[in-house]
């Protein structure tokens, strides 16, 4: 399993707009997960397996991917749309273009919309200090804040009772911190 530290994840996805404008593809590729939070908001933050994308679905695109794997000796799933079915519908504010190639932008989720897909993955002790360092992030005080960053992105779901409880157990660590 090769591991992606951030500047690895900023190398390939660099190399990918290049090879995707290099190749005539006009589109987006949005980053979710680990490394869009490596990318944007935690800069330290330990190492990714992958990493989770949204991008234009085509041969073309598909070509790019295959060429970088082989060129770089990386699996062929190094950058995959897995998650595309938990990223909710389009809402305003939920991402952040880091940069452009061409026709090529790359964005990142918001902070609030990777909060709000953690929580919803629910992958227990592996998803933690992600979970704990957005909340920080999102500037969360309450537990309402959080359900109400949650329910933004996943209408007519509600937090699961495991999570609520973890939310509010890091909550109340932040208090602490905070004194």
């Amino acid at each position: 399993m090769d591991l992606f530290e951030r500047n690895d994840v900023e190398r390939l996805i660099k190399l990918l707009a290049i090879k995707l404008d290099e190749a005539g593809v006009v589109g987006t590729v949005s980053i979710v997960g680990g490394a869009a939070i490596s990318l944007q908001y935690v800069h330290d933050r330990d190492s990714t397996t992958d990493i989770d994308a949204l991008f234009p679905q085509s041969q073309a695109v598909r070509s790019v991917i295959e060429e970088i794997s082989k060129s770089e000796n990386l699996p062929k799933d190094w950058i995959n749309d897995a998650v595309t079915a938990y990223v909710p519908f389009e809402v305003s504010n939920m991402w952040l273009d880091l940069f452009s190639i061409g026709e090529v932008t790359v964005r990142v989720a918001s902070a609030e919309l990777l909060l709000a897909m953690k929580l919803r993955a629910d992958r227990g002790l592996r998803d933690r200090d992600d979970i704990y360092n957005l909340l920080v992030i999102c500037g969360c005080k309450s537990i309402l804040e959080v359900e109400e960053i949650y329910e933004k992105f996943h209408h007519q779901e509600v937090m699961d009772g495991r999570t609520r409880q973890v939310v509010k157990e890091m909550m109340a660590t932040l208090r602490r911190e905070d004194k």
